[in-house]
């Protein structure tokens, strides 16, 4: 790729593709997309040589969408940069990370624009290449119908504080008139307050059992009597609820179709891989890693 940024014999990292060498940046984002992924905190030896390995692969095929009808408008680089910079405080901060990284705008955008015609390499020569019929996903849907069934859940607000006769002066509170949310902003000691208490959905067997038998008793829009569990006293408001059930064919086939176009997609592309790497030179030195 243009722009490779220049480093020390001492911070060099030596991975080269028909003798184009890939820069310590490259490698780096992609060590760090790596662990974003698996979330791991740090990479063992292992993990850098197969980060290595997909940066080649990666390589390989950016090049091949180079030779292609693929490169972006000047419009959709300038688009995608300026999402970069507004997910950092200030414009100060964006030019101190680029000084620190060793790079510039040019360099920068030059990553960008190679992001998009890989993205459009791949969707042009494998995606779009993809026919999924009404016969696999109705075979699929059927192999896997216990993919598609929903468990009976509720979805609650909370409050939580240590002392009963806190609870009791929030329930008197909330009996008088007083809206639960604001309460919970107010007084919750769990880290839910913030959202007003909310704790999104749930199942059985996912929340304490003097909890999960109050959740599950009260109707929409009811609030409990304070009740204590071993986290300390809580009033329970029910919000929404979701019966057991399961999901037809026509609700999931959008998202069963992506499913089996990814996953034929990736076989395509692998093969792909194994005959670009058949014919490039590739080096990669463990040491530098």
């Amino acid at each position: 790729m243009s722009g490779r940024t220049k480093s020390t014999l001492k911070d060099r990292i030596v991975i080269k593709v028909n003798n184009q060498e890939l820069s310590k940046n490259e490698f780096q984002g992609a060590c760090y997309n790596y662990m974003a992924h698996t979330r791991k905190q740090n990479l063992s030896k292992e993990d850098k040589l197969l980060v290595a390995n997909q940066l080649v692969d990666t390589n390989l095929l950016l090049n091949e969408g180079k030779k292609g009808d693929y490169e972006p408008d000047q419009s959709l680089v300038d688009d995608s940069f300026n999402r970069l910079v507004s997910q950092f405080p200030s414009q100060e901060q964006f030019d101190k990370t680029l000084e620190e990284m060793g790079d510039t705008v040019e360099t920068v955008k030059d990553r960008l624009r190679d992001d998009i015609i890989l993205k459009n390499y791949i969707e042009g020569e494998f995606y779009s290449k993809i026919s999924v019929s009404d016969d696999a996903l109705a075979a699929f849907y059927k192999e896997h119908e216990d993919k598609f069934v929903t468990e009976k859940q509720v979805k609650a607000s909370h409050i939580l504080v240590k002392e009963e006769k806190d609870i009791e002066e929030i329930n008197t509170r909330i009996k008088s008139g007083e809206v639960f949310e604001d309460l919970a902003k107010e007084h919750s000691e769990c880290p839910s307050g913030q959202n007003g208490g909310d704790l999104g959905f749930f199942g059985k067997g996912k929340m304490v059992p003097e909890f999960e038998t109050v959740a599950f008793k009260l109707g929409i829009n009811e609030v409990s009597d304070p009740f204590k569990t071993d986290f300390g006293y809580h009033i329970l408001k029910v919000t929404d609820k979701q019966e057991e059930g399961k999901q037809s064919l026509e609700e999931v086939s959008a998202n069963i179709k992506r499913h089996l176009e990814q996953v034929e997609a990736q076989k395509t592309i692998s093969a792909k891989i194994v005959k670009l790497r058949a014919g490039a030179k590739i080096e990669i030195d463990e040491d530098s890693l």
